[in-house]
């Protein structure tokens, strides 16, 4: 059984591996949360990346877009190391997020986009493991947004929830009916 599930996993990280391969962009937060995974599994990426040293030079005002401080957040938590005047801007993004709606009626916000959600959680632990205080915004949303997430998606729901415990929140889990209870209109 072991070994099914071992198998299983490595066909998982192949299948991660070519479609970052093919879809790899240095901004983007679908590529980081790849690069996460690959990264909390001890598994090298099967392919080189293009050299991302000129993230270092992103543009200050762009750090008020949750997509790249998701980016960030990600590459911190694989061992990269930015400067602290990159740090700082970063820092003043989040502040200028979190002044945001995170609820809107559209649903346009980052919480509504796990893998944002998820990196800039990342980031958070990285950067403030021992300052809760710099995450309280993000344990607010948090804890509204888990009974919006409630009847979400497994997937969504599974990757917020992940980010709530990095931020040292714990959500209460999903519990699927039995098989005979879903299917009682037979």
């Amino acid at each position: 059984m072991i070994d099914a599930i071992r198998k299983s996993f490595s066909f998982q990280l192949d299948n991660l591996g070519q479609y970052l391969q093919v879809n790899y962009h240095r901004e983007s937060p679908e590529s980081g949360f790849a690069h996460y995974v690959f990264h909390q599994t001890n598994s090298q990426l099967p392919f080189e990346v293009a050299n991302d040293a000129d993230i270092d030079s992103l543009d200050s005002n762009r750090f008020s877009h949750a997509p790249v401080l998701a980016t960030v957040g990600y590459s911190l938590a694989c061992g990269r190391r930015f400067s602290e005047s990159f740090l700082e801007s970063w820092a003043n993004g989040l502040v200028r997020l979190s002044g945001r709606e995170a609820f809107p009626i559209d649903r346009t916000s980052f919480f509504y986009r796990p893998t944002e959600l998820l990196g800039i959680a990342v980031g958070i632990n990285y950067c403030y493991k021992y300052q809760p205080e710099q995450s309280r915004w993000l344990q607010d949303i948090l804890v509204e947004g888990e009974q919006r997430l409630i009847h979400s998606d497994f997937w969504t729901f599974l990757i917020s929830a992940y980010a709530a415990q990095l931020v040292s929140l714990t959500w209460k889990p999903i519990i699927f009916p039995f098989v005979q209870q879903s299917f009682t209109f037979l």
